[in-house]
């Protein structure tokens, strides 16, 4: 009796153990199979994003239009391809990339730009009006000068001579009459956009926008706030595909935070502390008043239209990463047209197409056909007082929004979907 109590204990212990161990080696088998999976998966996820960087290359090193799309099967099979998408989104490109193997896809949206090159490399391109450029004051130019043949002169500005020891650093050479050409079709399609907002005639009554806090996909159409009166913008967040216009003018006041944002308006005012990421477009006036932060990749872009002067001042203590664009047309005596960078700093681009007074530095490129430095007393052709210019201190990683014409196009940053 006693032996067949113990062959029925050890039988269940037998039959217990051969259950743990199945148990233990199902477990295992289905760990495995997971970890095959999840392998798989983060194999697969990787082939996709390179055949998305692989589709990008061809479509930034191709001869490819913004507007421009790009299907490729990769490796002449199905299984690996990529999708390219581009579209302009204010001065900069806005590129929809998708990559895919088997069953696995990645998607990613970024803006593209070009990296400065021939004029846009230098810092000062000054066309030859058969005027010197006169220098008073602590004005400092280091890095490649594009010159006319009258050279560099110094001078008195307000019984302020020239306070430096030496003139330039950096090469010189010859610049020629005309001012360098922009990308046309990057500025017709601001130039249409802006054309659009005259057409309806705006009341007079402001209406404010506040309240508000979005982020619009860059996939799709973007968010749209429009009116023909003046918008006072603030006390709200706009980030990703978002566009303000107004028929007749926009204030954008410091507890805005706008991100990416592109703003149309005849007239625009920055107020005093505000900080974001804006490209600002108008055709009478651009005004930033004294300490706004524009961070990178931001524009200033004024397009004058004929029967009116055009304005673009900026005041002291400014700091803006990117572009800042006066396309005046061209010069009439009679016209008050002024593209004013106070105290302050720019890093990046700026091209006037005349009426240009620097009293500020920019780090990097500047191109203007004259600069006009006014004073209380009296007015100042080709004449700069305490500016400070130097491209070498661009840093070689910038890319700059599209202003050049060629289609060699260069990563700005990736885009949060």
């Amino acid at each position: 009796m006693i032996q067949k109590k113990l062959k029925g204990a050890t039988l269940a212990y037998v039959l217990m153990i051969s259950l743990i161990i199945s148990t233990l080696l199902g477990s295992y088998i289905l760990i495995n199979y997971y970890q095959h999976v999840q392998l798989n998966r983060q194999f697969f996820s990787q082939l996709a994003r390179h055949n998305l960087e692989s589709g990008l290359h061809l479509f930034l090193r191709g001869d490819y239009q913004l507007g421009d799309s790009l299907k490729v099967a990769l490796f002449e099979e199905e299984l690996d391809s990529t999708i390219i998408r581009s579209e302009r989104w204010g001065l900069l490109g806005l590129v929809h990339a998708s990559g895919s193997h088997s069953f696995s896809q990645t998607t990613a949206s970024l803006f593209i730009g070009q990296k400065p090159q021939g004029e846009f490399s230098s810092s000062l391109y000054l066309t030859d009006q058969q005027q010197p450029l006169v220098l008073s004051g602590k004005t400092h130019l280091a890095g490649p000068l594009r010159l006319p043949l009258a050279g560099l002169k110094t001078g008195y500005v307000n019984r302020r001579g020239y306070e430096n020891t030496q003139k330039h650093y950096g090469s010189v050479s010859l610049s020629s009459e005309e001012i360098p050409k922009l990308k046309n079709r990057a500025l017709q399609a601001i130039r249409d956009s802006l054309a659009r907002l005259g057409r309806l005639q705006g009341v007079e009554e402001s209406y404010f926008v506040r309240g508000l806090e979005l982020v619009q996909p860059w996939e799709g159409k973007p968010y749209l706030i429009s009116s023909q009166s003046k918008l006072l913008v603030e006390d709200l967040t706009l980030a990703g595909k978002c566009l303000i216009k107004s028929h007749q003018e926009i204030e954008i006041y410091p507890s805005a935070n706008l991100t990416y944002t592109l703003i149309f308006a005849p007239k625009v005012t920055i107020k005093s502390g505000f900080s974001g990421i804006v490209q600002v477009f108008a055709t009478e006036e651009i005004i930033l008043e004294e300490r706004v932060s524009l961070d990178y990749p931001s524009v200033l872009m004024l397009q004058r239209k004929k029967e009116q002067p055009g304005r673009l001042y900026i005041e002291d203590q400014c700091k803006i990463i990117g572009a800042v664009v006066f396309d005046a047309g061209e010069l009439e005596e009679d016209r008050a047209d002024i593209c004013y960078l106070g105290n302050g700093t720019l890093i990046g681009n700026l091209y006037a197409s005349h009426g240009l007074d620097i009293r500020g530095e920019v780090r990097g490129n500047v191109i203007t056909n004259q600069f006009t430095l006014k004073t209380a007393g009296a007015t100042y052709k080709n004449h700069l007082i305490d500016a400070r210019l130097d491209y070498m201190q661009l840093s070689s990683a910038y890319v700059m929004p599209i202003l050049q014409p060629s289609n060699q196009w260069e990563i700005i940053h990736y885009l949060a979907n």
